[in-house]
């Protein structure tokens, strides 16, 4: 007895066409939105596709240092900045220049010293959110300008 050599045939005919139907609708039912782009294309895409926030850049902030307190209601735009501190136009006035981020030159205890002063804070200032209108202040130097007399806190 002989195996039929055509039987052979069909059988890896039918094989490979079953593999590749799985393979083309493998393909096709893919959900992945994750396109893989040579990154030869990068800068071009970066150039039509501009970020929403520039680049961060180095900014100096004249202002009055405040703490956002844990008794008051918590404010989106400093927690998105992860940071409690911002800076102050004027005493008491609405519109903040910059929530500050403590770093290795100016660390949380200098900022706690100095809450309720006008500083002058430089360093890296960078958006982060849409909804913000102020940067993120990342405080490189911090230099006293004006220190509030005891009893004339802020309003």
């Amino acid at each position: 007895m002989h195996p039929h050599p055509r039987l052979l045939w069909v059988v890896i005919g039918l094989t490979l066409l079953v593999l590749l139907g799985m393979g083309f609708n493998g393909s096709q039912t893919a959900s992945d939105p994750v396109i893989d782009v040579p990154p030869v294309y990068l800068p071009a895409i970066a150039r039509n596709y501009p970020s929403y926030f520039p680049p961060p850049l180095e900014a100096r902030k004249e202002g009055w240092l405040r703490k956002w307190r844990e008794s008051q209601d918590p404010h989106h735009c400093l927690q998105a900045a992860g940071t409690p501190y911002y800076l102050e136009r004027e005493r008491g006035e609405a519109g903040w220049l910059a929530a500050v981020i403590e770093t290795q030159s100016v660390t949380e205890v200098e900022l706690e010293v100095h809450l309720d002063e006008k500083v002058v804070i430089a360093g890296t200032a960078e958006y982060f959110d849409t909804a913000c209108e102020f940067p993120r202040l990342e405080a490189h130097s911090l230099e006293v300008i004006q220190v509030v007399p005891d009893g004339d806190g802020p309003p």
